[in-house]
């Protein structure tokens, strides 16, 4: 090797990534920008509200996409920016042994700018991992208040409603019962708030008064409600809030020859058995409800004990009479959806995510 030669390669420890300074920081400004985009994204998106609709997949996906893109972007031309201040200082390039250290460095960033960003990658995907999980544990926790917050509840919806007795019975044979709670829902033949969500289905508002629905708060170890003699309130599940949201036409409602005045929206004590009329209920003050027709009729029981699934097959299995129908062609129909006990839905939940996490 020449002089010439070694004086070549020699300078080149010293050459920076990016020729042009213009192009380079182009290129480090979008990429922090299209980190912080990607990051707001997953932000908006991976939450409990809007981690189970079809599109959050897609939003994901390009979110870890875009944040990948930005880490390369950042690792590479940060090094040459680093680099480039460093050699435009001539007191700071040749004090001491900076010199030695500017080259190694300039060595190295070129050659490891990529190892960086995959190390820089790899740590970000592992805290979006740990994100994903707690959402996962929110969701799992959240489908199970939605679909049984209570051990065990019943309903029945065809009049004359039958006696809650012998369900209270089969459950007292196994567990210890510490509380029973009846209820009622009623018809509300105007339908104001119905015409909002689905009036193809169902004629009427469900109705439920209010010291019932404080009896079902406080099983849940949540505050209570209070209400004025003039107001009402909307219990309604999170995602479909927004098909009353500001809308002025049910801010007043008439109620039993009375003006109700909306009090407002309630969606964490909502869950799907609640009511079997739509996807929510209209709490009012209990002198509200005297006049109007029950139609459907509900028992809560509160045990001290876990529920398993066994306890529903066997109140399935006991009272298969009361949970059956004669149709007009004379056939049994078993109307099992009726019971719904907190230990089932529980372990077809622990089902679910043991498959989502062999899957993953």
């Amino acid at each position: 090797m020449t002089v010439h030669d070694f004086l070549y390669f020699d300078k080149q420890n010293e050459k920076k990534m990016f020729r042009s300074n213009k192009k380079r920081n182009i290129i480090f400004v979008l990429s922090v920008i299209l980190g912080i985009a990607s990051l707001l994204l997953w932000h908006s998106r991976c939450n409990v509200d809007t981690f189970g609709q079809q599109e959050t997949l897609t939003y994901l996906i390009t979110a870890v996409a875009m944040l990948i893109i930005s880490i390369y972007g950042i690792s590479a031309t940060f090094a040459d920016i680093m680099l480039a201040i460093l050699l435009k200082s001539k007191k700071v390039k040749y004090k001491k042994d900076n010199l030695f250290v500017i080259r190694t460095f300039a060595s190295k960033a070129r050659t490891m700018s990529f190892t960086f960003g995959t190390l820089s990658m790899l740590i970000l995907l592992s805290l979006l991992c740990l994100n994903f999980s707690s959402i996962n544990k929110g969701v799992y926790r959240s489908s199970i208040e939605e679909n049984a917050p209570y051990d065990v509840d019943v309903v029945d919806f065809e009049q004359p409603f039958e006696d809650f007795n012998e369900y209270i019975q089969v459950v007292d044979e196994d567990y210890t019962i510490k509380e029973t709670i009846e209820y009622p829902i009623y018809k509300e033949p105007q339908h104001q708030i119905q015409d909002y969500y689905n009036p193809e289905f169902y004629e009427h508002d469900p109705v439920m008064k209010l010291s019932d629905y404080n009896k079902l708060l406080k099983l849940r170890n949540m505050d209570t409600m209070e209400l004025k003699d003039d107001e009402y309130c909307i219990v309604t599940r999170n995602q479909l809030v927004h098909k009353i949201e500001g809308n002025e036409a049910i801010q007043t409602i008439q109620f039993a020859g009375k003006d109700l005045h909306l009090k407002g929206f309630e969606t964490q004590s909502f869950w799907s058995t609640m009511t079997t009329m739509g996807r929510f209920v209209v709490i009012v003050p209990d002198e509200y409800v005297q006049n109007l027709e029950i139609s459907e009729q509900h028992l809560i029981i509160d045990t001290k004990e876990e529920t398993t699934p066994q306890l529903e097959k066997k109140i399935e299995k006991k009272l298969a009479h009361l949970l059956g129908n004669i149709t007009e062609d004379g056939e049994e129909n078993v109307e099992y959806y009726r019971v719904k006990v907190r230990g089932t839905v529980i372990e077809e939940q622990n089902a679910m995510t043991a498959m989502m996490a062999s899957i993953e």
